[in-house]
């Protein structure tokens, strides 16, 4: 049986769709995927580079003022919606599962006019607009909060988790980990994860709290191409250097395991992948949502974690240098409340969940 996934614009989408398309072809060797998203998006390159077939559409975000641009985005979605119908047609999949963005509307809408069986993964706590408008055809939304299943029927609604990628959750032991990225094999260690590309007004908090935090503390922080050498001037100028502070420009994919085995608690944005890799590590999270995210979606996301007791969220508004660093060694410096929050997290994270969607899957398409 053939699976179409499709999704793009942001790792957020792509990832969790290469996610369940692993999944899929992990059920039995007649299992197959391919993955149909933006032509020329990043979608292709992460597509390509997980050994997946892929088909590119036409895809263009809806500006978020009526206009002249609205009327082109709406022609480009139509001609997207069309190129869709041919590669179904070629591909003949059993069922198409969009995990989001432009493209995955457009390949999920074309599903649905040809009959294919269609699941939504809705990864975040505030459901996206296409999604919201695609629920009431599709056969089944798996979403990854409890809150964002309000946006859709309850009968066809399942909570799955959001998918993460594979080997996620290293098995490598604490020590290894720290030893492979060079950091102290006692004491905390506080991961810095600003997304692919760092997050400026991350970095620069981090680059104030350095010197304010205890020796007990290292951090290991992704910096981001545009802010690696500005963040390694800063540490130096703190009198900072590893073992105690170690920055990576980019975490590749074979790293990122052992960066979370390597911490003890992470300071990261609110997007629903970095927040489900996280918790499925057990990691307490200090959360800094994106303020301009649609619809707030990072701080319902943020908010979601909180009540569960496994993260404390820290607003753009209010983030500084001397606050970063009070509510780092507060959590850190605090055996038991360290504890009790990695517990909390772990509890609420689903590192199964692209297997429960590849299996939500195989069923609507049975």
């Amino acid at each position: 049986m053939r699976l179409v996934v499709t999704g793009g614009g942001t790792g957020g989408h792509v990832y969790p769709a290469i996610a369940v398309a692993n999944a899929w072809m992990g059920i039995g060797p007649d299992h197959d995927a391919l993955f149909v998203g933006a032509e020329g998006g990043m979608e292709a390159r992460a597509a390509h580079a997980a050994g997946l077939p892929f088909e590119g559409i036409a895809a263009t975000k809806l500006p978020p003022h009526f206009g002249p641009a609205t009327f082109r985005a709406l022609a480009a979605t139509l001609r997207g919606t069309l190129q869709a119908r041919r590669a179904l047609v070629r591909a003949r999949p059993a069922a198409v599962v969009s995990t989001g963005g432009y493209a995955g509307a457009a390949a999920a809408c074309a599903a649905i006019t040809m009959r294919v069986p269609v699941v939504l993964v809705e990864p975040n706590a505030v459901a996206g607009r296409a999604t919201r408008w695609l629920g009431r055809w599709a056969r089944r939304v798996c979403v990854a909060f409890e809150e964002a299943a309000a946006w859709f029927p309850r009968e066809r609604t399942i909570v799955t988790g959001a998918p993460i990628r594979a080997g996620i959750v290293s098995r490598v032991d604490e020590g290894s980990a720290r030893a492979h990225f060079g950091l102290p094999g006692e004491g905390i260690v506080l991961l810095v994860v600003g997304g692919s590309q760092g997050a400026r007004t991350l970095n620069q908090a981090v680059a104030g709290a350095l010197s304010a935090l205890p020796e007990a503390v290292a951090v290991l922080h992704q910096t981001g191409l545009t802010d690696a050498e500005e963040a390694r001037a800063r540490a130096a100028a703190a009198g900072l250097a590893p073992p105690r502070y170690v920055a990576r420009t980019y975490l590749e994919l074979a790293d990122m395991p052992l960066a979370y085995a390597a911490a003890s608690l992470v300071f990261c944005r609110c997007g629903a992948s970095s927040l489900a890799e996280a918790t499925a590590n057990g990691l307490p999270a200090i959360m800094t949502p994106l303020p301009t995210a649609f619809a707030d979606h990072q701080t319902a996301n943020a908010r979601s974690l909180v009540r569960a007791g496994g993260g404390v969220l820290l607003a753009q508004r209010d983030l500084t240098p001397e606050r970063l660093a009070e509510i780092a060694w507060g959590i850190a410096g605090d055996r038991e409340r360290l504890r009790a929050m990695s517990d909390a997290s772990r509890a609420v994270g689903r590192p199964d969940a692209a297997d429960r969607v590849a299996r939500v899957a195989q069923e609507v398409a049975r």
